[in-house]
């Protein structure tokens, strides 16, 4: 976290420009990489997301048939000790609603 300090001082000053060029020298290597990223993001977790909007409406007028569409499944990790916004974690490939891992 040292590293981050000339940064925060920086900024504590008004100085904007490290910070500009820290966030800079991490969106490039990336770059190439995002336009790739529209159509998986597009296909999981803004769909999901837009899926969430459509069942609170339903819910909002007492309209539950949503919820006939609901399943229970058991499962086993397909991949273990993978990496999450907080730690690692295990992941469950469920067919029709888990985009494939591509390695990243």
């Amino acid at each position: 976290m040292e590293g981050y300090l000339p940064l925060r001082e920086a900024s504590a000053a008004g100085d904007p420009k490290p910070l500009l060029d820290f966030h800079h020298a991490a969106a490039r290597p990336v770059a190439p990489k995002a336009r790739t990223w529209q159509a998986p993001w597009r296909a999981g977790p803004l769909a999901a997301a837009h899926r969430t909007g459509e069942h609170l409406t339903a819910l909002a007028f007492a309209d539950q048939t949503h919820l006939t569409e609901a399943t229970v499944t058991a499962t086993t990790p397909s991949r273990r000790s993978g990496y999450g916004m907080r730690g690692r974690r295990d992941e469950y490939a469920l067919d029709g609603t888990t985009l494939p891992y591509g390695g990243e």
